[in-house]
């Protein structure tokens, strides 16, 4: 009898942890997506205030295309831009004077058949690493080729994105691992995120790896955008299927994931596959948001994406866009609110300088800086 009783009691125990442990699960759940709600709705004032405007000098000089991101010096003295027609690199001081070209097309030593990442050395000097010719080039502002070395490939890499760091005489690039590129990409969370190479070209070491935002990408179409703080050891990393970023410390080599579905964010509801058509990639391209770049001010993370429109598929205007800033706090990591540009991004400084092109006409190329101050609305 008092083993039927203790084995009843037993059932009820059982019962009750069981009833506990799911009211349990339900709260977590339901606070979890209660602090989602309120961070989404979280309604800040994000004031974008211009401060000057640039027009780049065009006496005497001609360019043809330059890409929408530039890059500009340490101490922000020099801005320079990739002319994708002409496979020159133009620098213009930032108040908009001419400076000087650097290389040609061609496959000379000192000629780039395509740029694929460029910027300044803490010299003033530019490094640019040349695709098509798997090779770094060193380059003066006088437009004399210091020195060229051997490119990744030989390493099993390619270059994940057109971006290249320079920073005590070591070159980092974002890259992709070549055994990890398989045709459904499944296997590509797994690559590094970046290779280190000294200034003789030699390979040092890689550093990060994709991780999970790119586990189930929407287009074959992979990529990782990165931005360097190199006073604090760290990389911000935007991927090109996430409105995720991911932050990687050089010194710990930690990754910490963060971000979420913003206002104007579209999240496509079919992939972009390698055997689609070019005009079944269009289209597709209009039903999702693509993300451009990541940027480290002092102050926030700052993700961009643009959403694409047929009078930019035609025109290939970048004003043809919708772009959007999304902030994130630095130190919280804390959604701070989504910005909609009025012109498209050209680059943000670390000092939180924003700079938007608002005509891309080649005999008024105009540049604004922006700041932007966040608080509670």
């Amino acid at each position: 009898m008092i083993h039927f009783y203790m084995k009843k009691y037993h059932i009820v125990i059982v019962l009750l942890s069981a009833i506990i442990v799911l009211l349990c699960c339900n709260e977590s759940n339901n606070s979890r997506l209660l602090d989602e709600e309120d961070l989404i709705n979280k309604n800040n004032a994000i004031e974008l205030e211009k401060q000057c405007q640039v027009v780049l000098e065009s006496n005497n000089v001609q360019f043809g295309r330059f890409r929408q991101h530039f890059v500009h010096s340490i101490d922000d003295e020099y801005w320079a831009f990739h002319d994708i027609t002409k496979q020159q690199i133009f620098v213009f001081t930032s108040n908009g004077e001419f400076k000087t070209t650097i290389g040609s097309r061609g496959s000379g030593p000192a000629e780039f058949q395509n740029v694929y990442g460029y910027n300044f050395s803490g010299e003033n000097t530019i490094w640019a690493f040349d695709e098509n010719l798997n090779a770094f080039k060193h380059f003066n502002l006088e437009d004399s080729l210091l020195t060229t070395v051997s490119g990744i490939y030989e390493d099993g890499f390619l270059q994940s994105h057109p971006q290249l760091f320079v920073n005590d005489n070591k070159l980092y690039i974002p890259i992709t691992e070549a055994k990890y590129r398989t045709q459904n990409f499944s296997q590509l969370w797994k690559s590094a995120l970046v290779a280190v190479y000294d200034t003789d070209g030699d390979f040092l070491y890689t550093l990060g790896t994709f991780g999970d935002p790119v586990k189930n990408p929407d287009t074959y179409n992979v990529r990782a955008i990165l931005d360097f703080d190199f006073e604090k050891g760290k990389i911000l990393a935007s991927f090109s299927t996430s409105y995720k970023l991911s932050e990687y410390d050089i010194q710990n080599s930690t990754h910490h994931n963060f971000g979420i579905e913003s206002t104007n964010f579209m999240i496509p509801d079919e992939k972009t596959r390698v055997n689609d058509s070019f005009n079944q990639i269009l289209e597709k391209g209009l039903r999702r948001s693509s993300p451009m770049a990541a940027y480290i001010t002092d102050l926030y993370y700052i993700f961009h994406y643009q959403n694409l429109s047929q009078e930019w598929y035609d025109t290939r205007d970048p004003n043809a866009k919708d772009h959007y800033l999304v902030i994130y706090d630095r130190v919280s990591k804390k959604y701070m609110g989504e910005l909609k540009l009025p012109f498209a991004l050209g680059n943000i400084s670390k000092s939180g300088n924003i700079r938007l092109i608002e005509s891309i006409d080649p005999d008024q190329f105009t540049i604004s800086t922006y700041t932007i101050t966040v608080s509670d609305d």
